[in-house]
Formats: structure tokens, sequence, C-alpha cells
């Protein structure tokens, strides 16, 4: 698992180098709240300390039988959430960093406060697309 961390923790900083070549500072803002990412880096870190954890308490000797049990299935449990979020994660990558995810990612940011802005008033869909386009424009400069 440390090795996965560790191929996820640079895949992640390529993704950051990459994007600050392309982009202007603010998209690097938007990718640093990438949850996906973060989420499988934390099941990735905590699978690791479970196994460390694990191994010591398989050696105490007042483990017993119904706690090996209990060991067992709650491994089995992790197991299955690593698996989950591996793919989760893989399909992730496939996208991430790329311009047409980062100008989602901006778009999707940009919305709530131009939703809300001044008078709040509910703008038409061509209206709203202008907006987007006109804050997409800025997050560039």
């Amino acid at each position: 698992m440390l090795a996965v961390t560790t191929f996820s923790l640079t895949a992640m900083v390529t993704l950051q180098r990459s994007a600050a070549r392309m982009f202007t500072p603010r998209v690097h803002l938007v990718l640093m709240k990438d949850r996906t990412t973060q989420n499988a880096l934390a099941t990735f870190i905590g699978a690791w300390i479970y196994a460390l954890l694990a191994t010591v308490i398989l050696d105490l000797p007042y483990f017993g039988e119904r706690g090996r049990v209990a060991l067992f299935v709650t491994t089995v449990l992790l197991l299955s959430l690593i698996v989950m979020s591996t793919l989760r994660w893989i399909l992730h990558l496939q996208s991430a960093g790329s311009l047409i995810d980062t100008a989602r990612r901006i778009e999707d940011e940009a919305a709530g406060p131009l939703a809300a802005g001044p008078g709040a008033r509910r703008l038409s869909t061509q209206q709203e697309k202008a907006q987007l386009a006109r804050a997409a424009a800025w997050l560039r400069e």
C-alpha cells in the first residue's frame, strides 16, 4: 500500500505541475480541492496503517480465536473499500488535468457565486452560459 500511495502522490504532483504550466494560478486552487484523489490517498495510507497494526495485534498472546475472526472480517471489508477506491481513482485519472475536466471544474466553481450575484435573480440559460464563459475567461487570465 505504501508503494501505491507513493505512486498516487507522484501522479497528483505531476498533475499539479502540468496544470501550473498550462493554466493560471487560480486553477491550481481548484485542482487542490480534488476530493477523489484525496479520498484515494487517505484510503491507501489508512490501509497501510491498518496492515501494520493487524500484524502487531496478531502477535499478541491474548488475541484469541474470536479476535482473529473479527480481524479477518474487518480485513475483508477494508479490501473491498480499497478495491472500490482504486477503481474510482483510476477512472478519475483518465480525465484529471485535461482541458475539458479543468474547464468543467472552473465552471462548477464559478457557477455558485454567479448564480447568487447582485439581486440573486435567476438568469436564462443563454445568459447563464455567457456569464460562465466570462468567468472562465477571467480565470484563464
